[in-house]
């Protein structure tokens, strides 16, 4: 009995089948994110502005979505040649709300719009507000259980 290893297909098969599952985990990742910026509890000041009360977020709840910006805009990226993706939330003040910052980022208009970053990890005078990295916590184990469904699927399809 000979056995024949085909270490190439074998390789492209694992490669097609982890980008499968990371496209599809980075996908369940920012919903898992815009449901927490939408849904998640929210227990900060109420206010008036324009005419429409909103509560904004406490320190470490999620952002209180309020036009819904920052939900809608998340971004996927695949880079399939090193065999990994990411998901980035493309606003100018996604950076301060999930990692902090010490200086404040002038948007539009010259409204102090904020980041991201400086939600998720707060800065000296905004305490954090994170939703990607909580995200990604509560998303891990399904990633991995795809990424590994894929992989299997992606071999067996090749008769392996």
């Amino acid at each position: 009995m000979s056995v024949k290893w085909n270490d190439e297909a074998i390789i492209a098969a694992i490669k097609k089948g982890v980008m499968n599952g990371i496209a599809f985990g980075l996908q369940d990742i920012e919903a898992e994110a815009i449901l927490l910026l939408t849904q998640g509890p929210k227990t900060g000041r109420v206010y008036r502005r324009r005419g429409v009360t909103h509560q904004a977020s406490a320190p470490g709840e999620a952002p209180a979505s309020d036009s819904g910006r920052l939900a809608n805009s998340g971004v996927i990226t695949l880079f399939p040649e090193q065999v990994r993706g990411a998901l980035s939330f493309a606003t100018i003040y996604t950076r301060p709300l999930e990692l902090g910052s010490t200086y404040a980022i002038k948007g539009g208009g010259g409204v102090d719009r904020g980041n991201a970053a400086q939600r998720e990890f707060g800065t000296q005078s905004l305490e954090p507000r994170p939703f990607i990295r909580p995200a990604v916590a509560n998303r891990a184990y399904n990633v991995q259980v795809r990424i590994a469904g894929e992989v299997q699927a992606a071999l067996l399809a090749r008769g392996g």
